[in-house]
């Protein structure tokens, strides 16, 4: 003998219709202030990511800029062995652009005379944000320098 068919969980209605069996109470779907949450979280989360992502985008052009500066001493000091001054030397002479890559430094030969100069990598546009180290100098004996209220070992 075989055994009558197993009931599916769904209840029948007098009129003989399916219906699937609902609880009256339950909620279907997210509040609106559940939704809110969720978009505040998301909202702290992507803050905190924006923040550590251009601090780190400035860290790496200051990085980028302080090697600029020390090439640009490398380029004057060859052009002061060949032309006994550094007084003459201008960025165009010595071959070398204005601007870090992407332009977030302005270089600047400053006081350059025939035994000494002064080398300069003044931030630009968002760099500016930098105020800790600000503009970066380095001089003819190899000295570091910022204008910056940072530690002078945090900006090189």
């Amino acid at each position: 003998p075989r055994s009558p068919p197993l009931e599916s969980p769904i209840a029948k209605c007098s009129a003989g219709i399916a219906k699937p069996f609902t609880h009256p109470t339950t909620q279907q779907g997210f509040s609106l202030i559940e939704i809110f949450l969720s978009l505040l979280l998301m909202g702290i989360i992507a803050s905190m990511g924006i923040s550590s992502y251009s601090r780190h985008f400035r860290t790496a052009r200051r990085m980028e800029a302080a090697r600029a500066l020390t090439d640009l001493g490398m380029a004057l000091e060859q052009y002061g062995i060949l032309h006994h001054t550094y007084q003459t030397a201008t960025l165009e002479r010595l071959h070398f652009p204005g601007n870090t890559p992407g332009q977030p430094y302005r270089l600047l030969i400053l006081n350059a005379t025939d035994n000494t100069y002064t080398l300069n990598a003044i931030p630009t546009h968002a760099q500016t944000a930098d105020t800790a180290c600000a503009t970066l100098t380095l001089n003819a004996q190899g000295t570091k320098g910022i204008t910056g209220h940072g530690r002078l070992e945090d900006c090189w």
